[in-house]
Formats: C-alpha cells, structure tokens, sequence
C-alpha cells in the first residue's frame, strides 16, 4: 500500500467500531508501526479496519493484521504501547479534493470582525462537515469573503476552527441542504476552512469518517 504523508490512523473493528487512535511510524509498503498513547490489549483485535489520514495521498482504509504487540513505560506511571501493521486489502481511498462529507445539527458561536473591525459574536449551526469545509447557518448576515471562528468538538478533541465564506444561500436553499433544518429566519453558508493546521484537519478527518459509519450502520 502506497502511504507518503502519514502520521495517525484511526482503529476500527472489521465491523466499523472505533476502537482509538494510532501514531504511525516506520512505514514501508507493506507495514507500518503503530504507537498508542495507552496500553490497549484489552480492546485491540489481531484484524482491524484502519483509516490513514496521509496529508498527499488523502484518506485510506484497509484491512490489516496486528502483531508483535508491546507495552512500555516512558515515565514513571505511564505506559505507551505499539503494535506492528500489515497491510491487507484496501477497502476505500479518499483523495483529498473529493473529501467525504457528513450532515449534522450541531449549534456553535461564530466569532467575527466586524465591519468597524470589532469582533462580535453570532450563533450558528453546523449542518455539514467536510476536512475541507462546512455549511453552516447564522443569526448574522456574513458576505463572500468573510472569515470567521468557531468551535467544534470532534470526538474528544475541542477545535478552533476558522472559516471563510464561499457562498450564500437563501433559507429555502439551506433547508434543502440539511432536511432537518427547519428555521427559516437563518441564511446558509458554504465556507473553507483555512489556516488549518494539520492536527486539526486529522481531527477533523477521524470525526467525519467515525460519523460516516455510525450513519451506515443506522
């Protein structure tokens, strides 16, 4: 399997449950190491579904056997564990340009200069996700060009985000973007994500596609 940007994976059961996170070393074609961030036995399967997030070549899942498992200290009290993977066969590739993307309903806080260059605050919801984007909704009327802020919890981790809008889309426009929206006193927007650093998008990245099959599996 071909990996040259990569550095964490996500574990998945062969059945899709998220079992955690991995760091990903020593890669070659045909394996890689992977170094957990706790002692993982107890949940960890010999065959597992793992997600690459490679920074060149997009995402990439693929079946891979486990082996060679350890546990070690790395300061008094805490232990790290690694494990070595073996390819198997790849399921999906992801190119970074046509990112999967999921629906959801999650409320924020937009945080935003102003056109006096104050910055002020204004509530929106997300109602899709992408590592690359979002369409979010907002109380605040925001033309092309607009950079914003806001957080966003993806899994365990609280992001930062910054956004750019790209397009404007009426009420009537948003609800047929997210079905479960229902309120029509909100305009829609289509925005980028930009200065984002590459922990985030990974974070991101790993929220989506947990997301992903979670809606699958309904």
């Amino acid at each position: 399997m071909l990996l040259k940007d990569c550095h964490k994976a996500s574990i998945y059961t062969v059945d899709k449950d998220y079992l955690c996170d991995a760091h990903v070393s020593r890669i070659t074609d045909s394996s890689a190491l992977f170094t957990f961030d706790e002692p993982s036995a107890d949940y960890l399967r010999s065959e597992v579904l793992a997600t690459f997030y490679d920074n060149k070549m997009g995402l990439i899942s693929c079946y891979c056997l486990l082996s060679c498992y350890k546990e070690y200290v790395i300061s008094p009290g805490i232990w790290n564990s690694s494990a070595v993977c073996t390819f198997g066969e790849v399921v999906t590739t992801l190119q970074r340009r046509n990112d999967l993307k999921v629906r959801v309903n999650i409320p924020t806080i937009l945080s935003y200069a102003d056109e006096a260059g104050s910055f002020s605050r204004a509530e929106g919801t997300v109602l899709d996700i992408s590592a690359g984007g979002v369409f979010i909704t907002c109380s605040r009327e925001f033309s092309v060009g607009q950079i914003f802020q806001f957080f966003f919890k993806a899994g365990k981790k609280n992001l930062l985000l910054t956004a750019e809008v790209l397009r404007i889309h009426t009420s009537n426009q948003a609800e047929r973007v997210s079905p479960a929206y229902s309120d029509t006193d909100m305009t829609g927007y289509g925005c980028r994500f930009i200065h984002m650093t590459s922990y985030e998008e990974s974070a991101v990245r790993s929220y989506v596609y947990q997301q992903d099959c979670k809606n699958k599996k309904i």
